[in-house]
């Protein structure tokens, strides 16, 4: 008789030591596949080829490996969901529009360094060309 992973399966001891019977530590079959396993260990077990605790510690083993798929694939639905919310968030809110003189996409931004907001170029080389910089978001004295 084989587990549901195709791999032989020992003569069970009299008393039960652990659930999982050796060599059943491969690949994770799908719920078809333990669900043909469950339906061969009954079969067995009615045509006298297997004894009650064999039978029983083989069913445990099937349900609880089944259980593990069922975790795995929740899991991995909310996984992508969350991955799906996420990416909604992200798509707008982030502009790179210059907020000082409404260029859609400039060549290029720059940050005043003592408060962090951003500019393109040519609005932070004409706020300098006054002497010292004040940030026209937060009247901050800074430089970029």
């Amino acid at each position: 008789f084989t587990c549901p992973t195709q791999m032989p399966v020992p003569e069970a001891p009299s008393h039960p030591r652990n659930t999982e019977p050796a060599g059943c530590s491969g690949p994770m079959p799908s719920q078809a596949q333990l669900i043909s396993a469950l339906n061969t260990l009954e079969a067995a077990l009615t045509t006298g080829q297997i004894d009650y605790h064999r039978l029983k510690e083989s069913i445990d083993n099937i349900e609880k490996r089944s259980r593990v798929i069922g975790e795995n694939e929740k899991e991995e639905e909310d996984r992508d969901s969350e991955l799906r919310k996420a990416d909604e968030n992200n798509t707008s809110s982030y502009s790179r529009a210059c907020r000082v003189c409404y260029a859609s996409n400039p060549c290029a931004r720059v940050a005043l360094s003592a408060c962090g907001h951003t500019a393109c170029l040519a609005c932070a080389e004409r706020l300098a060309t006054r002497g010292k910089i004040v940030c026209p978001f937060c009247r901050e004295i800074t430089r970029f």
